[in-house]
């Protein structure tokens, strides 16, 4: 069957004559839980892919020598508050539930992270300076993010 030997490699093919990026700068990556979980060699068959995964196709510059290869999650971080519930008792009577609100320790509040969107995949020379590198991203995101005047626009 054909079917089960075509490899990632002629998937990123058939993307890249579809959306018009050459094929060395494609990398399919299967996203999980908003992050990267696998980048796909190109010899991978694409048969072992299930159908609940997610796969995401990004565009990057070709590898040069020495690549610095950034996977960026973004992450909501969040206090954690311990709910305590208290139960008193008059004339052996139990009273309201009374709701507290108390952090773990109390100087220093625990936090949770969670992570949220779609992770950004990308590399970048490793020679390159810090601005270099602000610019380089700003280019890959600058197309989804909207100006400030778009965004009052819609509120």
């Amino acid at each position: 069957n054909n079917k089960t030997k075509v490899t990632m490699l002629q998937v990123k093919n058939s993307l890249s004559n579809l959306c018009g990026v050459k094929m060395e700068e494609l990398i399919l990556a299967d996203v999980y839980e908003k992050g990267v979980y696998e980048l796909y060699q190109d010899n991978k068959l694409a048969s072992s892919v299930r159908p609940e995964d997610v796969i995401a196709a990004y565009e990057v510059d070709p590898y040069p020598s020495k690549t610095i290869h950034a996977i960026i999650s973004h992450v909501q971080k969040t206090k954690v508050i311990e709910q305590v519930n208290t139960i008193t008792t008059t004339n052996n009577q139990p009273q309201q539930p009374q709701q507290q609100n108390t952090f773990q320790e109390e100087d220093s509040p625990q936090y949770e992270y969670f992570k949220f969107g779609f992770p950004l995949l990308t590399s970048i020379d490793s020679n390159a300076t810090c601005r270099q590198l602000r610019e380089y991203l700003w280019r890959q995101v600058r197309r989804c993010v909207c100006t400030e005047e778009q965004y009052l626009s819609y509120y």
